[in-house]
């Protein structure tokens, strides 16, 4: 391995240990005593929702969920993609403010939509579920896709009946198990990196022959050049000496 794609694998490697790390310590309190906040408490009719708890792991109760409006890819650490979806809920908080869940819990799902039943029942139905997950932005995409979502429910001016879209998203996918799963398996592919690449460092290139100066040559200007020795050897055995 030449020296200079070594070095680049070893900053790789380290970027992502660093990564990890940042990671562990901004989920510390839910990743190791399973702290979270409570959005129900957060959340009123006079305080709407803002960036306070954002990057914080919630806990909401609501019995308001108004459908399952989008299904996208899940990615690991935000960017590492996996072959598995989750599917995307509005959810109605009090003051109107209407956020979306990422899910992938099949039990979950099923507590989200008998919910959505109720919401758009005639009848009083409430099927309250809770959601436990990690309060973070959902992206200009998503927040176009629930804006539609609003529109096909109340309307242009969905604004008027007190509906307020979000980019805030409860990701539920995260939990403490995942979590240690995902920053256990960046930390292990960082270290084997770097320990793969100083092994191949060290390794000689394969074939690679050292070349052995030639005792009758010597360097000028960083050229070779022959020099002739006498020779202290007869060269013609049938040639007597004078000694």
């Amino acid at each position: 391995m030449k020296k200079s794609n070594g070095i680049m694998m070893i900053v790789l490697a380290l970027f992502l240990m660093a990564l990890c790390v940042f990671l562990i310590i901004n989920d510390s309190e839910y990743l190791f005593s399973g702290k979270t906040y409570s959005l129900n408490e957060a959340v009123n009719e006079q305080t709407p929702l803002d960036d306070t708890l954002r990057g914080k792991f919630v806990e909401l109760k609501s019995s308001s969920a108004m459908g399952n409006y989008a299904e996208t890819r899940d990615y690991i650490c935000g960017f590492i993609p996996t072959p598995f979806n989750s599917q995307e809920y509005a959810v109605l908080l009090p003051g109107g403010q209407v956020i979306s869940v990422k899910v992938t819990d099949k039990g979950l799902i099923d507590a989200l939509e008998k919910s959505t039943e109720g919401f758009y029942s005639d009848d009083v139905i409430y099927s309250e579920f809770t959601l436990t997950g990690k309060l973070q932005s959902a992206g200009s995409e998503m927040k176009k896709y629930l804006d539609e979502l609003l529109v096909q429910v109340a309307g242009e001016n969905y604004a008027d009946y007190g509906f307020v879209s979000t980019y805030y998203e409860i990701d539920t996918t995260e939990n403490r198990v995942t979590l240690f799963f995902m920053y256990g398996f960046l930390m292990l592919i960082s270290v084997a990196l770097i320990v793969i690449t100083v092994k191949k460092l060290r390794t000689p290139l394969a074939g690679a022959v050292p070349q052995v100066q030639d005792p009758q040559q010597t360097m000028l200007n960083g050229e070779a050049v022959s020099r002739d020795y006498p020779s202290f050897v007869d060269t013609d055995p049938g040639e007597e000496s004078d000694v």
